[in-house]
């Protein structure tokens, strides 16, 4: 009978060393962003308290070690009866948070993972191998735990989309993961140009209908997708399966399972904060990039108010209701049954988790764990030099100005007929979407 396999980590520059605390990996918890889960863990031992702030703002782990442990900070009473359950409950949340990190500890199996260190004998082994090892222990109870816990998919019944308005389209699915992405690809296939149309909140490709067909006559391909918890595509039941990072990396995978490229990216709302990103850190397929009612925000940037006044509505509204949503982001009246179009992804509440959590994922702080990676993006549009156009609508109150930062911050912009179209709202593609369409024909034949 073999040994069972013994894997040690301590340094976050060890082999395994993704397994430390230390290592930086930000985790989204108590509705603040904390980076590392040192930071947290050594926070909730003041919980409360003005040290549990101090904590989270330290720059580096050891840093927020430091303050934790110092003793002339008073410990919570119940530290020693809760410790666990907090460690426990940051594991949880970086290898939820991070796909990545879940694959590395599900593939060491039934590996005995190991804090391997002489500096603590209860979360470590002691370095003789006496020690208590909770550390290690917690991650191969979350290892099982994840390992095990199929992730809960809901699928829109096909019936839900019979009869929508002006939506004649063929549907085509891949897989991402186990969830299956639906999208829209119209034209010819063979095309030089391919038109990539990206929806944001709480819409989805029914929202480009009107667009399709015109572009497509042009001789482009145009494909539309639904985000992962929109329209035709598969829906997580649970908050913390969404995030920034996902919804990059489902998108980056159907580019890249589709072999897109020559694209021209068309964006609104979310579609600009996945599209300008995706573009960056894909520039090999994309040619050129349309824009309107969106932004690439870091967090850095002041926040609009009626971008605040939006997320405090959509948090608080029991029901969220969708439709209705839409037609108060259009500029013109909207018929009972697009309204219906719109709510019919979300037969019921437990549909709508990714509407409902898309708010929350804009980062509106400097420290948000997509930050860093809109910084990272926006380097490399500060450097892009092909051709960038805006087409805003004089209707939203969201995004108003930021077409002016998007054409002095992106050298491709330079030398574009950007224009501001009139009677718009913020969902543009509704009341415009024609005037839209002609001018991203126009555009592609420009440049």
């Amino acid at each position: 009978m073999s040994e069972k396999k013994v894997i040690n980590f301590y340094m976050p520059t060890d082999e395994y060393g993704v397994f430390s605390n230390f290592s930086r990996h930000r985790i989204f918890l108590k509705d603040k962003t904390w980076r590392t889960v040192e930071h947290y863990f050594q926070a909730q031992k003041f919980a409360g308290k003005k040290q549990e702030e101090e904590i989270r703002r330290a720059f580096t782990p050891k840093e927020a070690a430091q303050i934790g442990r110092d003793r002339k900070n008073p410990l919570r009473l119940d530290w020693e009866e809760v410790k666990v359950g907090i460690m426990r409950e940051a594991l949880v949340a970086k290898f939820t948070q991070h796909k990545d990190l879940l694959e590395i500890l599900i593939k060491t199996e039934d590996a005995l993972l190991v804090e391997h260190t002489p500096k603590d004998s209860f979360w470590g082994d002691g370095g003789h191998g006496h020690g208590l090892n909770m550390l290690g222990k917690l991650l191969m109870e979350v290892r099982e735990e994840l390992k095990n816990n199929d992730m809960k998919i809901l699928r829109t019944p096909e019936e839900r989309f019979a009869n929508l308005p002006d939506y004649p389209f063929k549907p085509n699915y891949l897989q991402f993961g186990e969830a299956r992405m639906h999208y829209l690809d119209e034209g010819d296939r063979n095309a030089k140009e391919t038109v990539l149309m990206l929806h944001g909140e709480p819409t989805w490709s029914f929202l480009y209908r009107k667009m399709v067909p015109i572009v497509a006559a042009a001789g482009h391909r145009v494909i539309a997708p639904d985000l992962i918890g929109f329209g035709k595509s598969d829906k997580f039941a649970e908050a913390e399966n969404y995030s920034y990072a996902m919804h990059i990396e489902s998108l980056t995978n159907f580019i890249k399972t589709l072999d897109l490229q020559n694209v021209t990216l068309v964006c609104q709302d979310w579609g600009g904060l996945l599209g300008l990103r995706l573009a960056a850190e894909n520039e090999e397929r994309f040619s050129r990039i349309t824009a309107a009612n969106t932004f690439l925000p870091t967090g850095d940037e002041p926040t609009p108010k009626a971008f605040k006044i939006w997320l405090a509505m959509s948090q608080a509204t029991p029901f969220f209701p969708v439709g209705k949503f839409v037609k108060m982001g259009c500029g013109t009246k909207i018929s009972n049954e697009v309204v219906a179009a719109y709510d019919a992804p979300f037969p019921d509440k437990t549909y709508k988790v990714a509407a409902r959590v898309f708010p929350k994922l804009v980062p509106i702080t400097p420290d948000n764990p997509a930050s860093e990676a809109n910084r990272n993006a926006w380097k490399v549009l500060e450097q892009w030099e092909k051709p960038f156009l805006t087409a805003f609508s004089d209707g939203d109150p969201i995004t108003r100005g930021a077409d002016e930062i998007l054409q002095a911050g992106i050298p491709g912009a330079k030398g574009q007929t950007h224009t501001i179209i009139k009677g718009g709202g913020h969902f543009l593609q509704e009341d415009k979407g024609e005037e839209w369409a002609d001018i991203i024909v126009k555009f592609i034949e420009k440049n």
